[in-house]
């Protein structure tokens, strides 16, 4: 999303929505936006399946978005290295913000996602 007002104090803004499971596909993103001198949001939408595995044993996994799978058996270990994983990345993508002044919102999907981000433009000023 991007929007552009004109006029003296033209401020342009630039809102990344991620999930950020691959931050090296979207920090370079973000930093062409900042080099661009775009008032740059970061929104990312995070999943508590994200942050849990809800079985246990074997099961198939499938990337939505590449259509690889992936077999795994699921384990009380293996369920607890993935949630670390989790919110390391959710922590390391939130450090990458506050170190390029960017602002970060998360958004869980469960959220109306129209509301959330209203809400998020209104608290940092964008939209009243």
């Amino acid at each position: 999303v991007h929007a552009r007002s004109e006029g003296a104090g033209t401020r342009r803004l630039a809102v990344l929505i991620s999930d950020m499971l691959d931050p090296a596909g979207s920090l370079p993103v973000l930093d062409a936006l900042r080099v661009a001198r775009q008032e740059v949001v970061l929104v990312q939408v995070t999943a508590e399946a994200g942050a849990v595995l809800p079985v246990d044993g074997e099961v198939v996994l499938q990337d939505v978005e590449t259509g690889e799978t992936r077999e795994l058996t699921v384990t009380e270990a293996v369920r607890r290295t993935q949630g670390e994983r989790y919110e390391a990345l959710l922590r390391g993508v939130a450090g990458v913000c506050r170190k390029r002044g960017i602002s970060g919102f998360q958004i869980p999907s469960h959220v109306a996602f129209d509301d959330a981000v209203l809400r998020i433009l209104r608290a940092g000023g964008i939209f009243r």
